[in-house]
């Protein structure tokens, strides 16, 4: 007989299962309903975590490369892109268990095809001219011609693999192998625009992946949503007049303060053209918003909008 005092509720869509754990592990209740105490809790969950594994195909992908820690800014060893944002995600995930219930897709390379859907092809070999460069100092001149970057001589070849690899997650879920999934990728790409590298970003992932599922799989419907603390300019650019991509965006603006510090970062640049209305910002003007804060947004912002106007594709 499993037995504590304090009382948590169980998920109603785990109740079905719930039931026949009852039978099997009782549990003392005052009450005939849906509840598990706080000390048989943990049991109960292992259980069904054990269960769903067995009984149900993994279906959410991740896709991920450790020679992405490679790309550190040589000049600077406490520049804030640097290899802990990508090895301390795996390393939570590998804390939660996570890691070993999804599908491991193999990462690869983005090609040139795939890169000139957003991008210039200057945009591709400048960046490829410093591949195995070994010249800090002229990587360094290189870097400061651009906002908030540096390149390292592996950038090029983990750009290419970080922007492929996001190619390849949404190719899996299109082509029904997996349900959903995560790229955990460097270096990031929402502030890398058509034609300039930006803030951190080199190729725009997110934006090649996306264009990639109009061009070659014919969605029709794309939601992009982003949370990152900065507006990711590029990305709303490169969509900005095509409806059939939503790009949806919470940010800190400060009244323009914060960096970018652009306009358009502000919420009345509501798409263009076609896209008119397809564009949705939600800057932040006020410092240390908390998780409140966010679920507000979701919940009465984003899912409305999601489910009832736009159902992604």
């Amino acid at each position: 007989m499993l037995k504590c005092h304090m009382v948590t509720l169980i998920p109603s869509s785990v109740s079905h299962w719930f039931d026949g754990v009852k039978r099997n592990y009782p549990v003392t209740c005052h009450q005939n309903c849906l509840q598990l105490h706080l000390g048989c809790q943990k049991n109960i969950l292992e259980i069904y975590i054990q269960q769903t594994l067995l009984t149900k195909k993994m279906s959410t992908g991740i896709i991920y490369d450790n020679r992405m820690v490679e790309h550190k800014c040589l000049w600077d060893l406490n520049y804030n892109e640097k290899p802990e944002r990508f090895t301390s995600i795996l390393q939570r995930c590998e804390e939660l268990q996570l890691l070993n219930r999804c599908l491991h897709l193999k990462p690869r390379a983005a090609t040139k095809e795939e890169l000139l859907m957003v991008h210039t092809p200057e945009m591709i070999s400048i960046l490829k001219n410093t591949a195995g460069f070994s010249d800090e100092g002229a990587l360094e001149q290189l870097s400061s011609k651009y906002d908030f970057l540096y390149i390292h001589p592996s950038t090029y070849d983990l750009s290419l693999l970080a922007a492929g690899s996001t190619v390849e997650l949404v190719s899996n879920i299109l082509d029904g192998k997996i349900k959903n999934g995560m790229a955990v990728i460097r270096p990031p790409g929402h502030h890398a625009m058509k034609s300039e590298y930006c803030g951190y970003c080199f190729y725009n992932n997110v934006a090649i992946a996306a264009q990639y599922a109009l061009e070659t799989q014919g969605l029709k419907r794309i939601l992009i949503v982003d949370w990152d603390i900065h507006h990711g300019q590029a990305t709303q650019q490169m969509f900005y007049d095509d409806p059939r991509v939503l790009y949806f965006s919470i940010h800190g603006y400060q009244n323009g303060a914060f960096w970018p510090h652009l306009r358009e970062s502000d919420y009345h640049n509501i798409g263009r053209g076609a896209g008119l209305g397809y564009n949705i910002n939600v800057p932040m003007n006020e410092i240390k918003m908390g998780n409140s804060d966010y679920m507000a947004i979701f919940h009465e912002l984003l899912l409305p909008i999601a489910y009832e106007v736009l159902t992604p594709n």
